[in-house]
């Protein structure tokens, strides 16, 4: 035989022995080798993402459904259809254009649940501008750090709601105001890429523009402007910006894109089955939250929803004459408002209004099962869903389903939201397996671009492959559910508002009689949390809990001052001195219940 087909034979033949001792071996790995079962899971979606921005798809929607009614405000007797609606907006956004702002401009938003904040969101978006969401519970402080935080170039704002003069709160950071003309750019020391202060007011108010005479300025130029920006705004560009309190002091301001935004808003939506009937919503959430944002007002365009605000801000007994005059067939709000619903409900002589309910939507706060089955009990036909998220995602990731069984509904957070992966770590970032308690991870189209001007907060919040830090302890289980069973951050959630212990310690700290301050979350029945202080004061000094409260009283939000308060002389530390944050908390929830605090 030729010696060298002698080789290839040979080669050939070693060839087969080696793939055949291959497969053996991979046929006893099988067997032997048990893979790990990590906490990982991808749901890949039921149908394609879409490419798209507010502006386009609020187009889409008023071709498809025109005469239909968009927002009812019932406190300002008012009612738009969505043509009506796009005939305000491409007004204000054109007006908005003329007066000097351009694409990526920051514009503060500070208005309650009312038709001016849904004109001036929808009309901000279809301008390019960025529009900042801003809690009317905003104090000065407060206001002030979200404008120099964003280098915003304009506000619209109210001049009064509820307590609050927001002209003269802003005058008080902004002094240069009274001394500006009426109708023209202002130049402000602290605030130098400020510009443009727009009230919805009657008044004319030194330094500002009013509202309404923004609309007169849309001219032929800055509407045939409107037209190109409908081409040239990308799906990808930042819309909003959410602020969202963490641990470490001051909110953070979350850049949220058209496509993560409106893709979220679609498969929320969707999840509701609003494809196959369309809802009226009645919103009991502030529309300044992401939930409000995307949940209500985006969910809302993409299934031509009427949206029913029963008051500028939240109101139980409002909400229930609105469900019962408007035939809402969706309620939302956080669990602490549905708990205060249920009371009224209980009590209602006619109860007819509540069969008119297909959906009831949770979120900004877990639900609890206890809680669940009370609003179960006062609405048994309707459907309890949850939305879990956090503003960084845009905001859900995960979401009941209509098929979901009542342990589903009950006791998870719901299931995995259409193209988003999750997985579930140890303190080191690494997977645990299924049915393992760990931090929460997910990753996604939902992933905001990023705090803005804050690259070092970003970095903390998503790795370099994408993954966003959650900071909730979770377990995920192998059919794609997840319960949230803790906290690793110290976060406070209040009735669905995020509370900084370490703004509130700062300010505590700043009282002359207040050696040292830990605040945290104290259980709640109704609010889920409410703020506890542990305190330890100066030697010799002495101070009431009425008079911290006093001292907190305008210089933080009402939400953020805290209810109980108890004085010690020393913190329970660990070895190395840190303090043990949690068992402060255990001690004042026991004195709590026992009727001490």
């Amino acid at each position: 035989m030729n010696s060298k087909i002698r080789c290839l034979v040979l080669d050939e033949t070693h060839k087969l022995v080696r793939m055949k001792i291959s497969r053996a071996a991979h046929k006893i790995a099988k067997v032997n080798l048990k893979q790990p079962n990590w906490s990982y899971f991808h749901n890949p979606g039921s149908e394609p993402l879409r490419a798209v921005t507010i502006g386009n798809l609020f187009e889409e929607t008023v071709n498809k459904f025109g005469d239909t009614e968009a927002l009812v405000s019932i406190s300002q007797n008012r009612r738009l259809t969505f043509h009506q609606a796009k005939t305000k907006v491409d007004q204000l956004a054109a007006g908005l254009i003329s007066l000097g702002l351009k694409p990526g401009d920051r514009v503060g938003l500070l208005e309650p649940n009312t038709e001016e904040w849904y004109i001036s969101f929808l009309a901000g978006a279809k301008a390019g501008v960025i529009v900042m969401n801003l809690n009317p519970a905003n104090l000065p402080k407060e206001i002030a750090h979200c404008l120099q935080l964003t280098g915003a170039r304009a506000l619209i704002v109210r001049d009064t709601f509820l307590t609050q003069n927001y002209y003269d709160s802003l005058v008080s950071i902004m002094p240069e105001l009274e001394r500006a003309p009426t109708g023209s750019p202002v130049q402000v020391k602290d605030f130098p890429e400020f510009s443009y202060l727009i009230m919805n007011t009657d008044q004319t108010l030194p330094g500002t523009f009013r509202l309404q005479d923004i609309y007169s300025l849309a001219n032929k130029e800055s509407t045939n402007k409107l037209d190109e920006l409908a081409k040239a705004i990308q799906p990808d560009d930042a819309c909003n910006i959410q602020f969202t309190s963490g641990t470490t002091g001051l909110p953070k301001a979350a850049a949220l894109t058209h496509f993560g935004s409106l893709n979220n808003a679609y498969f929320i939506g969707k999840r509701f089955t609003y494809d196959r009937k369309r809802p009226t919503i009645c919103c009991s959430v502030p529309f300044f939250h992401t939930y409000g944002t995307t949940a209500v007002v985006l969910t809302g365009l993409y299934f031509g929803a009427t949206c029913v605000l029963p008051s500028p801000s939240y109101n139980s007994s409002l909400a229930i004459e609105a469900i019962a005059k408007e035939q809402c067939t969706a309620l939302y709000g956080t669990p602490t408002m549905h708990l205060d619903i249920c009371a009224l409900a209980e009590q209602s002589k006619e109860p007819s209004w509540k069969d008119n309910l297909d959906v009831i939507v949770t979120a900004g706060s877990l639900l609890l099962p206890k809680v669940y089955d009370r609003i179960k009990n006062v609405f048994p036909s309707t459907k309890i869903y949850s939305i879990y998220g956090m503003t960084e995602t845009s905001p859900s990731s995960f979401q009941s389903r209509s098929t979901d069984t009542e342990d589903q509904r009950k006791y998870s957070v719901g299931f995995v939201q259409d193209h988003v992966e999750v997985k579930i770590v140890d303190g080191a970032g690494k997977m645990v397996p299924f049915g393992s308690p760990g931090e929460l991870w997910c990753r996604g189209y939902v992933k905001m671009l990023g705090y803005y001007n804050q690259d070092s907060k970003t970095a903390e919040m998503i790795g370099k492959d994408c993954w966003i830090k959650t900071g909730d302890e979770a377990i995920l289980s192998e059919d794609g559910y997840a319960q949230i069973v803790g906290r690793i951050k110290d976060l406070i959630i209040r009735g669905g508002e995020n509370i900084s212990p370490k703004e509130v310690e700062d300010l505590l700290q700043a009282h002359p009689d207040i050696y040292e301050a830990q605040v945290f979350g104290v259980a709640d029945e109704r609010l889920g949390e409410v703020v506890g202080a542990a305190l330890i004061l100066r030697p010799g000094k002495s101070i009431t809990v009425d008079e911290i409260k006093t001292f907190c009283k305008g210089k933080i939000s009402h939400f953020k001052i805290p209810k109980y308060v108890q004085f010690l002389t020393e913190f329970p530390k660990t070895g190395s001195g840190k303090i043990k944050k949690h068992i402060l908390k255990t001690a004042m929830e026991k004195a709590v219940q026992a009727g001490d605090l």
